[in-house]
């Protein structure tokens, strides 16, 4: 992620989801099979998020966006920051660490 102070940190928050959600569940691959008419799964599965550990260089108001959305996963929250966010750590269990 990038600083850009004058977009959405939702949008950009979510669109970081939505890469991350296509890289595991394969679904450009399931896109272009079944536009050849190849219905087959082999290789498309991908794994629960829920109760995996994501890793963000940053809390700030993208940062704290994506962190909603992976709290909201189940996923265990790794960060890093010049600062600590207590609100994220008290109100998400975001876990602070070195990099």
């Amino acid at each position: 992620m990038v600083r850009v102070p004058a977009y959405s940190p939702e949008a950009v928050a979510e669109h970081a989801m939505a890469l991350l959600l296509t890289l595991n569940r394969h679904t450009h691959k399931a896109y272009n099979r079944t536009r050849d008419g190849n219905f087959a799964l082999d290789g498309l599965l991908g794994f629960n998020l829920h109760g995996k550990t994501v890793g963000l260089i940053g809390s700030g108001k993208i940062g704290a966006c994506f962190i909603r959305i992976c709290h909201g996963f189940g996923m265990r929250i790794l960060c890093n920051d010049l600062r600590v966010d207590e609100e994220l750590v008290s109100k998400y269990g975001v876990k602070f660490v070195d990099l």
